[in-house]
């Protein structure tokens, strides 16, 4: 239940919230800081619904509860500006959980669910984050179709998992359907 396996920065993958079942978002994860090895930070880098970059900043603090589990909880954009005069991006709240982690001597990589709130929107969705040897710039955006192709196959699986979206048109309707089937003898 070490903390020092985690510290470092990592490309972290999931579906790009605002077109979920057609693209990926890239996003810079941190885990440390000056001030501890508990901080974190998620920022992500994207067009916003009219075109305008937007950019969302989590802050928050990452709790290992094992060796191969851990959890973290941010704020969103709590006191982040995104740059933009006159402009303040929502509030919300991210909690990721992350298991499974390739490790050496520390967390190579790992995947996991990210739940994100703005105001009475949630959503989940499937991550898989992956270190970034130091001194690497990673520069969030969302994927080109051969950037996706290019993935390695297991960050790819993680996300054709699915997610529970904000949109209803993008709702899963599984449920629904099994329930409207007829009974099975």
């Amino acid at each position: 239940m070490k903390i020092s396996p985690w510290v470092g920065d990592y490309t972290l993958y999931r579906p790009f919230h605002l077109d979920p079942r057609n693209q990926v978002q890239v996003n810079h994860l941190k885990i440390g800081s000056e001030n501890s090895d508990f901080d974190c930070s998620l920022t992500s880098s994207f067009p916003g619904m009219f075109g305008k970059p937007q950019e969302n900043v989590g802050m928050g603090k990452l709790t290992p509860l094992d060796d191969t589990h851990a959890v973290a909880m941010m704020a969103l954009n709590l006191e982040h500006v995104a740059g933009l005069p006159g402009f303040k991006p929502p509030a919300g709240q991210y909690t990721l959980h992350f298991s499974d982690p390739v490790k050496s001597d520390r967390v190579d990589g790992f995947r996991g669910i990210m739940v994100a709130s703005e105001g009475p929107n949630p959503s989940a969705w499937p991550i898989y984050a992956v270190r970034v040897p130091d001194g690497q710039a990673i520069e969030p955006h969302v994927l080109s179709r051969d950037e996706y192709k290019g993935l390695p196959i297991i960050v790819r699986k993680q996300l054709d998992r699915g997610g529970i979206y904000w949109d209803e048109p993008d709702f899963p309707k599984t449920l629904s359907r099994a329930y409207s089937k007829p009974p099975q003898p």
